[in-house]
C-alpha cells in the first residue's frame, strides 16, 4: 500500500508512504535504488520477490524503513521537491493487481497541510497493538474481577479512553457480543442466586 506528500519547500513533507504486508517475513533483503525498489522475503515456505520502478527518484540517504509484526514500513524521500504529486508510484501507467492505496495515510493535495502521519505507528487498518494496551495498569485492572471473569464494561471503557474504542467492522461486532454474553452471564449467575 502507498501514500505520499509533496512540498516544495519542506523536503520532510516530500515522501511517499509505503507499506508491505507479509505473514512472519524471514530473511528479509531490501535494495533501495534511486529509481527502484527490490524486496525479497520468505514467509510460510515460500519466497516473495517484489520489484517496483518509481515514478521519479528518491533519495535512498534520507529514506529509511522498518519491520513491525508483518508489515514493513518505508518513508521514502522524494528527491525532487514539488507541490505536485506522483501521479502514480510506478513509473509504467500498468494497474499492479497488488499495489493499493493507503486510504488511512493519503491525502488530497490540496488537504496535505494538515495533520502529519506518524509512519512509525502502525496503520490502524491493520488492527491493534494490544501489547500497549496492557501497559495500562487501569486497564490490567479492568481485565479482572472477582469470579476470575473479565470485566467487559470496564474494558469497553478503558479501550475508548485509550482512543482504541472503535476496532471498526468485525472487531465491533465480536466485542459487542463478547459483552452480550458477559451481560447474559450476569443475568444467568444473578437468578441462580
Amino acid at each position: 500500500m502507498w501514500a505520499q506528500r509533496s512540498n516544495k519547500d519542506d523536503t520532510s513533507k516530500n515522501v511517499v508512504y509505503l507499506t508491505i504486508r507479509i505473514a512472519d517475513p524471514e530473511n528479509i533483503k531490501v535494495d533501495l535504488q534511486p529509481r527502484s525498489l527490490e524486496f525479497d522475503a520468505d514467509s510460510s515456505g515460500s519466497k516473495y520477490h517484489l520489484s517496483l520502478e518509481f515514478f521519479d527518484e528518491v533519495d535512498v540517504e534520507k529514506s529509511k524503513y522498518h519491520t513491525a509484526g508483518s508489515h514493513l514500513f518505508f518513508v521514502l524521500q522524494k528527491k525532487n521537491a514539488s507541490e505536485e504529486f506522483w501521479p502514480r508510484l510506478t513509473k509504467e501507467k500498468v494497474k499492479l493487481h497488488y499495489l493499493h492505496t493507503d486510504f488511512d495515510r493519503w491525502v488530497d493535495e490540496d488537504e496535505q497541510d494538515g495533520e502529519e502521519v506518524d509512519p512509525t505507528v502502525p496503520d490502524p487498518s491493520q488492527g491493534m497493538d494490544f501489547s500497549s494496551l496492557m501497559n495500562n495498569d487501569a486497564l490490567s485492572q479492568s481485565l479482572s474481577s472477582d469470579a476470575g471473569q473479565p470485566d467487559m464494561a470496564a474494558l469497553m471503557q478503558q479501550l475508548q479512553n485509550s482512543g482504541a474504542g472503535g476496532l471498526g467492522g468485525e472487531g465491533d461486532q465480536a466485542l459487542d457480543r463478547a459483552l452480550e454474553e458477559d451481560s447474559s452471564d450476569e443475568e444467568e449467575e444473578d437468578t441462580q442466586e
